[in-house]
């Protein structure tokens, strides 16, 4: 966190894949770290320290009990007073299948949200931006795949495009389409700063 500071990041997104418990260790410890940093900050340090959760095994109620233990912490990036929370590509669901992407919704609507207006630190509830597009992007397509996501998924605030986990070319598309959708929608979009590699791929990039 020291070194990120010095040379200009403003925090981590920080994933939490749920199940093993290492990642919960892990995901406890960093906030640790960042709330003693933020507390004994250097004079050169102007700013807190932050931190975004991205939650993936889709179990609502327990993500829901890991971000709260977090919730108030100095190190939880806000938007408008709400945390900031993403998760990557649905928790792994394709959504192509609308039911099971609806249900997944239904379930951080019902389930994610009041859990986290319940603490009494969010009353507005969370700021949500998954991560989330189709595989095998071919433009013009790609457009109208992110305009039916929020359509279909109003609940959303937006989208945001992470630069690890496809080529080149699918990240960039990905990445336009993504901010052109939102621009229309009236939503948020954030977009990746990533050099061209995957771990995902076995062929070089």
């Amino acid at each position: 966190i020291s070194h990120g500071a010095r040379y200009g990041l403003d925090g981590f997104a920080l994933e939490w894949l749920g199940g093993a418990a290492t990642y919960r260790e892990s995901f406890d410890r960093i906030f640790a770290a960042c709330e003693h940093w933020n507390a004994n900050k250097p004079a050169w340090a102007t700013s807190n320290f932050s931190l975004i959760p991205i939650i993936d095994n889709g179990d609502w109620a327990g993500m829901a009990s890991q971000v709260a233990l977090h919730i108030n912490s100095s190190c939880m990036y806000r938007v408008g007073g709400r945390p900031f929370i993403s998760s990557w590509g649905f928790s792994g669901l394709q959504w192509s299948n609308e039911t099971q992407v609806k249900q997944h919704i239904e379930d951080y609507s019902k389930v994610f949200v009041p859990a986290i207006k319940a603490t009494g630190f969010a009353p507005d509830g969370p700021f949500y931006l998954p991560s989330m597009y189709p595989p095998n992007f071919n433009a013009p397509a790609d457009l109208i795949d992110q305009q039916l996501i929020l359509e279909l998924f109003p609940e959303l605030d937006g989208l945001w495009t992470w630069g690890c986990g496809d080529t080149g070319d699918v990240v960039a598309n990905a990445s336009i389409a993504t901010v052109q959708a939102c621009d229309a929608a009236k939503k948020y979009a954030a977009g990746p700063i990533s050099a061209p590699y995957s771990p995902h791929r076995s062929a070089d990039l």
